[in-house]
């Protein structure tokens, strides 16, 4: 297992840049300009409180969200922090996976909920200033 998961990471690494490169294309005028606003959501750990007992795991989440981070400064894109609005950074029982996901729920969900949304919506706003 601890042999794929460098070749998983170039994956991803590789598929963001793709598709971001062509949103970036997509967005942008005849000149090159871009016309309109493109923005990249990292990713949050929604297992973190299942996890506490193995912290690397956490180390994942870091690792696919600094391939991404890397990705979007190379078309100019802003990164919202999910990871840290959800607490990611939380070495002990992070009681904002409860909140902001239905991790606690049955059946567990690792999407958002509506509280999870208006963390997210914040943190955009504050990244973008608008």
């Amino acid at each position: 297992m601890a042999g794929t998961a460098p070749a998983a990471l170039d994956a991803y690494e590789a598929n963001m840049r793709t598709i971001l490169t062509r949103l970036s294309a997509a967005l942008a005028d005849s000149s090159g300009t871009r016309t309109g606003d493109l923005v990249v959501l990292n990713m949050f750990d929604p297992y973190q409180n299942d996890c506490l007992a193995h912290p690397q795991s956490r180390q994942v989440f870091e690792d696919l969200d600094a391939r991404l981070a890397a990705v979007a400064a190379e078309v100019g894109a802003p990164v919202v922090d999910v990871f840290a609005t959800f607490g990611g950074r939380v070495t002990a029982q992070n009681d904002l996976v409860c909140t902001y996901t239905y991790m606690c729920a049955r059946p567990q969900d690792v999407h958002p909920t509506r509280a999870g949304h208006d963390a997210i919506a914040r943190a955009l706003h504050q990244t973008l200033g608008y």
